[in-house]
């Protein structure tokens, strides 16, 4: 199977997708999450409350943000390795940050969260066949495959690593 097309996926994913390296899931996973496993459990607790900003999310807020948005990707990739065919809603980050819950919880718990998670979707994403993977399905209008949302997951991820290196100081 080859790399993932652009037409695959809307262009508002590509800054993430890029950022991928291999063609298949199991490169995908091979080749970033124990990268991604690791860089989130060694962040430090003394780093979790720090913005780099004025309005700007913390890292315990940034954390959360990866994993509910790894959430609704996982969801669409589901959905449309499933069959659904309705068209599935967009998400609006600003509206779920705005009702997150991260400053009530130990930065150890959204740590273990991420990692319990990332692990559950590597064994999601290995279970989808080749037909499976070519599904296509509908997300806020646009047509997309089951596939892409798995680059899109792990683009998101890695983009947001990026940002925690580059603008949180943190060292991975």
């Amino acid at each position: 199977m080859s790399r993932i097309e652009t037409s695959e996926y809307s262009s508002h994913f590509e800054p993430y997708v890029s950022l991928t390296r291999g063609e298949t899931v199991n490169e995908l996973i091979s080749n970033h999450s124990p990268y991604l496993m690791d860089f989130i459990e060694r962040i430090p607790d003394e780093k979790s409350s720090f913005s780099y900003a004025l309005g700007k999310w913390n890292v315990k807020e940034v954390l959360q943000h990866i994993i509910d948005m790894e959430r609704v990707f996982a969801y669409r990739a589901l959905s449309i390795a499933r069959g659904v065919k309705e068209d599935l809603p967009g998400v609006d980050q600003d509206q779920f940050a705005s009702f997150q819950r991260s400053k009530y919880r130990a930065f150890s718990d959204l740590q273990e969260e991420f990692l319990a998670m990332q692990a559950d979707y590597n064994i999601l994403f290995r279970s989808f066949d080749k037909e499976a993977l070519m599904n296509t399905g509908l997300v806020a209008g646009n047509k997309t495959t089951c596939r892409s949302w798995i680059f899109i997951s792990f683009g998101h991820t890695l983009y947001h690593i990026k940002l925690l290196k580059d603008r949180y100081g943190i060292v991975g």
